[in-house]
């Protein structure tokens, strides 16, 4: 288009600056734009696909360290369905099987936090605690139990109903608690919702009377359910022993409590978990009454005590750590700690205090017996859930500062043991140590009552006395050769003990002494 407009540059005697525009500025060469005629057209809708999708995949982790409670095993495992399908050496893959490597790595079990305390701060707001999930699930965190804190039954079975609805709103699968305070609390929850655990606040142990305590306990166990108890470190209000316990050592209080409980829980045979144990005592309380038969377990405090003895079976440990700091500071902290699990590893496991596989028991194996849902979860086998985490422990990261704080670290401190991936239903939540952000494969556990068992109330813990009577002089073991006393002849099998005393002599108490208050005087002179 040539609009006759001179051109001047350097060349043409102008100067070749922004001037030359000049020129064409001054002609009228607009034209008016015509606009295309708007018509509306309808798209059909289309199903949007995730991005890489995990549904449906086969999952193949090779060369890594198979940790369970009771061994440590190279070998390689298959996932399909959100199932291991297959554990072994050399297993055969399939082709389109995703294949990650682990070599030099652990593969656990899905951690199992068993005291949260999650839903203090988000309430019934079932978008916030997913949020929140994402820090668990970073942190290894497969499956989580959080005390539902609020005294409305009714509104906290709507909102447990409304979480049986809905799938896949979590980054980790969820377990929920509920509070109790007395019997009828227990008949008001239904089954079909999935609450097998009640707590109990520790004062109302000393506060209510054993009978009550056992009404209560023979309503969990009719229903299949077990019990918490939260000892707080033994830092309970002074109050609790009727004003009268402000002079009591807090580790005594903890264990007069550990004691009581147990002691009742094993005449009605109900499931017992006491929360936040600190106090090596209470500790050895739990194991003696698990070994007389009783299902005890105790949730030690991770403040890295090596005092604690970690041979018992029976104990566990969750990311909460009331006993570390106080419950104002709770409530106004924010967030999750999502590497507490790898600064248990890192002074535990790596500092040689216990084992991998007590390390695998005591995080993941434990808590899935005293939820009911072992072997479903908790152990890496065939059949069981794919709720794995795959733990590099020559890979080392900063703590946070809440960690810091709670486990009494130097604030930047390195550790070595970091989570690399996090399966959660078969599906890859954590990635690099990352969260995938529409990962959401967790959900609400129905868990399964606990088996009742049709046995007699015991009504006391000791059997009644046997007599044990005097054995003779070359006897060596006074079980041996008893001797059934005739009180009538004061005789043993027609033996006289003191021939001189005849008829006048007393025989031996029920526990092989002799009766002391009664009276053995005799006239008879010996000359």
């Amino acid at each position: 288009m040539d609009y006759n407009y001179d051109r001047r540059c350097a060349s043409r005697g102008g100067a070749c600056d922004s001037s030359q525009m000049s020129s064409v500025l001054c002609h009228d060469y607009y034209k008016e734009v015509q606009e295309e005629v708007f018509v509306k057209e309808e798209a059909q809708a289309s199903d949007a696909v995730p991005f890489e999708d995990d549904k449906d995949k086969v999952i193949a982790i090779i060369n890594g360290k198979i940790a369970n409670a009771d061994e440590v095993l190279e070998h390689d495992i298959l996932i399909e369905n959100g199932k291991i399908s297959k554990v072994g050496k050399d297993i055969e893959i399939p082709d389109e099987a995703q294949i990650i490597d682990a070599k030099e790595k652990y593969v656990m079990p899905g951690v199992i936090d068993y005291d949260t305390r999650l839903t203090d701060r988000t309430g019934l707001d079932l978008e916030n605690i997913a949020e929140r999930t994402k820090s668990l699930v970073a942190g290894g965190t497969t499956t989580f139990a959080s005390l539902l804190q609020n005294p409305d039954f009714e509104k906290c079975s709507e909102f447990l109903a409304g979480l049986r609805e809905e799938e896949n709103q979590l980054f980790s699968n969820m377990v929920m608690k509920l509070p109790t305070h007395e019997a009828d609390d227990v008949g008001k929850v239904e089954q079909e919702l999935g609450v097998t655990t009640f707590q109990i606040p520790a004062e109302e142990v000393f506060v209510l009377d054993d009978e009550e305590i056992i009404d209560l306990l023979k309503a969990l166990k009719a229903e299949g359910r077990a019990l918490n108890v939260d000892v707080k470190k033994g830092a309970l209000d002074d109050t609790i022993l009727n004003g009268n316990s402000i002079m009591t050592p807090n580790e005594d209080l903890e264990e007069a409590l550990v004691r009581k409980i147990c002691s009742l829980a094993f005449q009605v045979d109900v499931p017992v978990c006491v929360l936040n144990v600190c106090n090596p005592d209470s500790l050895a309380v739990l194991q003696d009454y698990q070994t007389r038969g009783a299902t005890v377990y105790g949730e030690v405090l991770t403040g890295l005590n090596t005092s604690v003895p970690w041979d018992n079976n029976n104990l566990l440990m969750s990311s909460h750590q009331a006993g570390l700091h106080t419950d104002s500071t709770v409530e106004t902290e924010e967030g999750e700690t999502d590497d507490w699990l790898s600064i248990v590893y890192h002074e535990m496991v790596g500092k040689e205090a216990f084992e991998m596989s007590k390390f695998v028991e005591l995080t993941s194996t434990n808590p899935a017996k005293l939820l009911n849902i072992f072997p479903q979860k908790g152990i890496i086998r065939e059949n069981s859930d794919a709720d794995l985490v795959i733990l590099d422990p020559m890979k080392s990261h900063q703590v946070s500062k809440r960690s810091s704080t709670d486990f009494n670290l130097p604030e930047g401190s390195d550790v070595y043991g970091s989570v690399e991936q996090v399966f959660v239903n078969g599906k890859l939540v954590v990635s690099d140590g990352q969260v995938r952000p529409m990962a959401k494969w967790g959900n609400y556990i129905n868990l399964r009552p606990f088996p009742v068992k049709e046995e007699a109330f015991k009504e006391s813990l000791r059997k009644p006395l046997e007599r044990i009577d005097r054995p003779r002089d070359n006897v060596q073991d006074p079980k041996d050769e008893r001797k059934a006393w005739d009180k009538r002849k004061c005789v043993s099998q027609g033996e006289i003990f003191d021939r001189e005393l005849g008829i006048y002599q007393r025989p031996l108490s029920a526990h092989g002494v002799r009766n002391q208050q009664d009276s053995t005087f005799t006239v008879k002179t010996f000359f």
